[in-house]
């Protein structure tokens, strides 16, 4: 006897590419399709011995393009309720009906990823801890491709432990071809314990949770050895009617910082991330020739205002690049009325400073300016071979952008991003504009510092939703984000980083980062009072 549910797929829900959070799929308890019902998927997938379009494909799975340049993959995120008093949850069961079209799997240089085709699944307890597991089909399925199969696996739960939610992440890595899944099915087993009293266990989907209960324990916050130098003129600004650029960096992109200088007109706050040679080496060295390098690094550099370096020493209880621990420690130095929350790799516009305070005198009586966030639209390189290209003016940057050699940032990659900001209105816009906010937006912002203005939430580390979520939030607080002509900032290209490549290569670390942003969401509707968690959590 057990409770559980399916994850069906009767509406269209490929996606291409498809690093997607969540399949569009309903999440409902059902039975088995019918017999006829899967010989005509089939039928429309290989009839007449060829592939079947994406239409029919859409009506009756999930489906997966595998490919080398980055792990792929649906996300699903199921909250449970505690179990009824006398009973706990012993196990859990997963299973899946899958498909695989000539599927090849990557050996040697092509072999980027850790190799895996099928289910990763993720148990996540209140403790904080975590339990994750794999159905992994690669090596049975390689030489089958003309039906689905239904493959399962039951993992124990330890004594104790007290299920906050499951997770499963549909995902091919190390191989290239076509990967289908059809009837995912996630069923926690419950057994009795003493002082159950009951006859019967509950009905299906009795510990299924429309939101999370919350009660996961937060991860310990990270507490790393800083150091404050002031550069530049030594004095704090006289007039906090300015703007503070803030941000991170690591030391290899203090070349980067140095080109922000000559552009920007207001005072700094950057934290920078040095790196132990190895786990031997010492705090005490490590401060050292942070210090020395900086000084090395800096030397030739004039500083226009007020800077403040927060420079941040590794620690071995870290493993990737701790983002929002930095920008929060660079946040923390602001002195001035307004703030830019910037990266390491973006250059700003000319006397961007100066700018905003123009516009903020000018406009700033039609905006609530504690609940606004101007918005800096962010442009990259076309190419990003050959030298930076920095545009000096606006009409310079919209000849690099009509000449093709200046984009939007990420706007063929990742449209979501920075799409919202409505650059073809943006680029005639003589006054600012109201921009329509939508899921994973993530500008660059310009915010009134006060009381309440919210910090980074530090459980994003490495790549992946660190921006995003506190953009997020500001939308949850009640922000209105606007657009500001004129100001801008640009993407300077850079070698790939080991942070990066990792979030792309490894699946653990993607299913780790796509859990932690499900469950923020669920904190932001219940702390915000918004959206279907704002009155009620799992056990409701």
């Amino acid at each position: 006897t057990y409770t559980g549910w399916w994850v069906d797929c009767n509406k269209p829900c490929t996606r291409e590419p498809l690093p997607a959070e969540a399949a569009k799929a309903a999440v409902a308890s059902s039975n088995a399709r019918s017999r006829a019902a899967r010989a005509a998927r089939l039928r429309a997938l290989h009839g007449n011995g060829s592939q079947g379009g994406d239409s029919a494909v859409e009506e009756y799975g999930l489906r997966i393009r595998c490919t080398n340049s980055a792990v792929m993959g649906f996300y699903q995120y199921i909250p449970l309720k505690r179990p009824p008093k006398g009973m706990r949850v012993a196990s859990v069961m997963f299973s899946m009906k899958n498909l695989v079209e000539k599927p090849v799997r990557l050996t040697g240089d092509s072999a980027k990823h850790q190799q895996l085709l099928g289910m990763v699944l993720q148990i996540r307890f209140t403790d904080s801890s975590l339990q994750d597991d794999a159905l992994d089909i690669g090596e049975t399925r390689l030489a089958v491709s003309s039906t689905f199969v239904t493959v399962k696996k039951t993992v124990r739960v330890p004594p104790g432990k007290d299920i906050e939610a499951v997770m499963i992440f549909l995902t091919c890595c190390g191989y290239e071809g076509v990967l289908w899944f059809d009837d995912i099915g996630v069923f926690p087993l419950l057994q009795p314990e003493a002082g159950w009293n009951g006859l019967s266990l509950p009905p299906a989907r009795d510990l299924v949770a429309y939101c999370p209960r919350g009660e996961r324990v937060p991860p310990k916050p990270l507490s790393l050895l800083t150091r404050v130098l002031h550069l530049g003129n030594r004095k704090a600004p006289s007039s906090a009617r300015s703007v503070t650029l803030v941000t991170q960096i690591t030391p290899n992109r203090l070349s980067t910082l140095g080109k922000t200088f000559g552009f920007w007109d207001g005072p700094l706050a950057v934290a920078v991330y040095f790196e132990r040679r190895s786990k031997d080496e010492k705090v005490d060295d490590l401060m050292r020739r942070s210090v020395e390098l900086m000084h090395e690094k800096l030397n030739d550099v004039r500083f226009s205002s007020y800077c403040d370096v927060v420079m941040v020493f590794e620690d071995a209880t870290v493993g990737e690049y701790p983002i929002n621990f930095m920008r929060n420690q660079a946040l923390k130095q602001v002195k001035t009325d307004f703030l830019l929350l910037n990266d390491g790799d973006f250059v700003p516009s000319p006397r961007q400073s100066a700018q905003v305070m123009r516009w903020v005198e000018t406009h700033g009586a039609d905006y609530n300016l504690d609940y606004t966030a101007f918005v800096a639209p962010a442009f990259e390189q076309y190419k990003t071979e050959g030298d930076a290209l920095i545009p000096s003016s606006m009409a310079q940057l919209k000849h690099f952008v009509d000449t093709e050699r200046v984009e939007p940032f990420k706007l063929s990659t990742f449209a979501p991003g920075h799409a919202p900001t409505n650059y073809p209105r943006w680029y005639t816009a003589r006054r600012p504009f109201t921009i329509e906010y939508r899921d994973k937006y993530e500008p660059y912002v310009i915010l009134k510092r006060r009381p309440g203005i919210p910090t980074y939430d530090e459980r994003f580390s490495g790549y992946g939703m660190n921006k995003v979520t506190y953009i997020m939030e500001l939308k949850a607080m009640g922000y209105e984000f606007v657009a500001l002509p004129g100001v801008w900032v640009n993407h300077l290209p850079h070698p790939t980083t080991k942070y990066l490549d990792n979030f792309r290569t490894n699946v653990m670390q993607r299913i780790n980062n796509r859990g932690d942003r499900f469950e923020f969401v669920a904190g932001l509707m219940r702390t915000y009072k918004l959206g279907a968690c704002a009155d009620g959590w799992g056990d409701d």
